[in-house]
């Protein structure tokens, strides 16, 4: 099933424009990276989490956001334990920029620092070595979600 993916301008909130999938981006990961990493900070994560995947944003009393468990990039720290996160969902058939499992809404709270992302790191290749197929990785994925919605990743 095509996907919407919703761009936004500079901090304004209007949509300019949208990809008729998550595939015609993921081809622009392989052809030219930089033009995928600059797309990626444009998409509207809280639009597309709510509007496309149906995942409603929860009332809360502090502020949220949808956040990538696992990091999309990622900062200089961060980026070696995502990028090995990253195609430990791809072995198993996840999309780790849009699948539903790999976004979650949390606070604002650092999710996307060097430790945090170690722990995921550590704690999907532990269920990988031990043979976890998709759907035990997708069960981790929700487990580190509900660790990062409560803040607690």
């Amino acid at each position: 099933m095509e996907q919407a993916l919703f761009f936004e301008t500079g901090g304004t909130g209007g949509v300019i424009g949208m990809f008729k999938g998550s595939k015609q981006l993921m081809n622009l990961r392989r052809t030219n990276p930089n033009a995928f990493k600059k797309s990626l900070s444009r998409i509207n994560w809280g639009n597309y989490l709510e509007n496309t995947l149906g995942v409603k944003k929860p009332t809360s009393n502090v502020a949220l956001h949808a956040h990538h468990i696992v990091a999309k990039i990622g900062n200089k720290k961060a980026a070696p334990f995502a990028e090995k996160s990253r195609e430990i969902l791809e072995k198993h058939n996840i999309n780790p920029y849009f699948d539903k499992d790999n976004l979650v809404w949390s606070p604002s709270k650092n999710v996307h620092g060097a430790k945090q992302q170690e722990l995921i790191y550590d704690t999907l290749k532990k269920a990988d070595d031990s043979g976890a197929d998709e759907s035990m990785i997708r069960q981790v994925l929700r487990e580190l979600g509900e660790k990062a919605a409560a803040g607690d990743l």
